[in-house]
């Protein structure tokens, strides 16, 4: 195995550096900054530098042209700090790839680092090249634009070992997916994918076309994929009693987002086979055996101890009253577009009035609740924010729902690899369970029956059931049966 650490960036350093520059030229910035971390940091050495060189024959000269001593080359073009890189900015490094023949290139201001590739994206706008983006005063613990993902710029990603080519596969997908513009499922793509160049990172030496790939090496990918959860995952899996072990479903998911990836880039022949053609899902199931979680046998893990951790993550954003108030109605049964309707004379004596276009509910709320929403009602006072809704932006503002998914989403992937929607079927299912009351299920939620009948199995539903005479005491016809 060989395996090849994440880039740690001493983001703190080159921060301060460019705030404290006075001279703020693309000449200086690249001296002061962009040379120090391309040869410090990234890989290149500083004999490959030229400053300012000629493109071929072309009279264009980009800022940087770094050409190693196997002839293999990389443009950087940059900008000032204070300026935004746009579109124009893309496109102009995409055409000095384009007239050069060089695969290669990077944009930056010292602050976002943008990299580009030209001759592998078939079929692509100048704007598609774009590989992957990187801010350095990113300030969430992971994501795309993490100064960790510096390391696909690097001498190593790029040119020895080629990890950087998976980036390319991904984004090559993405032109052939979404032609149209809609890219609704690009994330839960995108995640099965990276989980499985992750794992190619760490066992591959260098970069292998991925359409390479044959069954044993997915049953080794699925087995790794227990033993290593995702940052999401680890929480949830302190308590678990199915350590290293794969959901049947997680298995199912990652399968089918994986066979549409290659079935895609194969049919536009950027990938000369799918691997997954003649491998059924059952096939990695039933060769991976007690590894696999059956769907029968699995549970929703919601207990107090990840509830209690997913409200802890609401402590260091923004406005944590706020977010634990919005995450407090989400468990109590409330959806999105609900909590960012609710108006300040929705909620009067402890009582809050849900009001739609049908139906209004009164909902007397447990003490601890209603506290809360007082206490929130008092720092919005004290912030002097002004605003009809009862829970809203600093600016008086109403949430977005989209606003609302995102915060809680992000707080709860932290800590498990549970979600909104998973959350909500575990409050119908238990409800249920504990009370056997569907109608104040309704009431308290506003569900209707048809997203309740879903979250209930059929053997759920039988075992609830009373089977015997008593199914038919309150029967309104019963007197005709006796």
């Amino acid at each position: 195995m060989s395996t090849y650490p994440d880039i740690t960036i001493p983001t703190d350093i080159f921060l301060t550096k460019i705030e404290e520059l006075v001279d703020t030229s693309e000449n200086n910035i690249a001296f002061q900054v962009i040379l120090p971390m391309l040869t410090e940091l990234l890989g290149y050495k500083i004999e490959w530098v030229q400053m300012e060189g000629k493109l071929d024959e072309s009279l264009r000269k980009p800022d940087i042209i770094i050409n190693d001593k196997l002839g293999r080359r990389l443009i950087v073009e940059i900008k000032k700090p204070d300026r935004n890189l746009n579109s124009r900015d893309i496109e102009q490094v995409a055409g000095y790839l384009n007239i050069s023949n060089v695969e290669w290139g990077i944009l930056t201001n010292g602050l976002e680092w943008i990299l580009i590739n030209h001759s592998t994206l078939r079929d692509a706008k100048f704007i598609d090249k774009v590989v992957t983006r990187v801010k350095l005063n990113f300030n969430k613990p992971q994501g795309d634009e993490h100064p960790n993902n510096l390391k696909y710029f690097s001498y190593t990603y790029l040119f020895e070992k080629e990890f950087t080519r998976y980036q390319r596969d991904l984004q090559q997908f993405k032109i052939y997916q979404y032609t149209k513009g809609k890219d609704t499922s690009w994330k839960q793509y995108r995640s099965a994918v990276k989980r499985l160049v992750e794992y190619m990172e760490q066992y591959r030496n260098y970069y292998l076309e991925l359409d390479k790939l044959h069954l044993n090496d997915f049953l080794d990918y699925f087995k790794w994929l227990a033993s290593n959860p995702s940052n999401s995952n680890r929480s949830l899996n302190k308590h678990s009693n199915n350590k290293n072990r794969l959901k049947e479903g997680t298995v199912k998911t990652q399968y089918r987002y994986l066979r549409t990836f290659f079935k895609r880039l194969n049919e536009k022949k950027f990938y000369s086979s799918n691997p997954l053609e003649f491998v059924t899902v059952n096939d990695i199931v039933d060769r991976l055996g007690d590894l696999v979680i059956p769907k029968e046998k699995e549970t929703l893990a919601v207990t107090p101890e990840i509830i209690e951790a997913i409200f802890s993550q609401f402590d260091t954003g923004y406005n944590p009253l706020r977010d634990r108030l919005t995450f407090s109605l989400i468990l109590l049964g409330l959806d999105r577009k609900e909590i960012a309707q609710l108006k300040e004379k929705d909620f009067e004596h402890g009582i809050l009035t849900i009001t739609d276009k049908v139906k209004t509910r009164n909902l007397k709320l447990p003490l601890g609740l209603s506290q809360l929403i007082n206490e929130y009602r008092i720092f919005k006072k004290q912030k002097q924010i002004k605003s009809d809704y009862l829970i809203c932006k600093g600016s008086g503002e109403p949430l977005k729902e989209g606003s609302i998914s995102w915060t809680i989403n992000t707080a709860i992937k932290q800590v498990s690899d549970l979600n909104l929607e998973k959350i909500q079927q575990y409050l119908i299912k238990q409800y249920i369970i504990d009370t056997n009351d569907v109608i104040s299920l309704i009431y308290l939620t506003g569900f209707d029956f048809s997203k309740i009948s879903h979250v209930l199995s059929w053997d759920e539903v039988s075992n609830l059931a009373s089977n015997d005479s008593r199914l038919f005491k309150k029967h309104p016809f019963n007197s005709f049966f006796e």
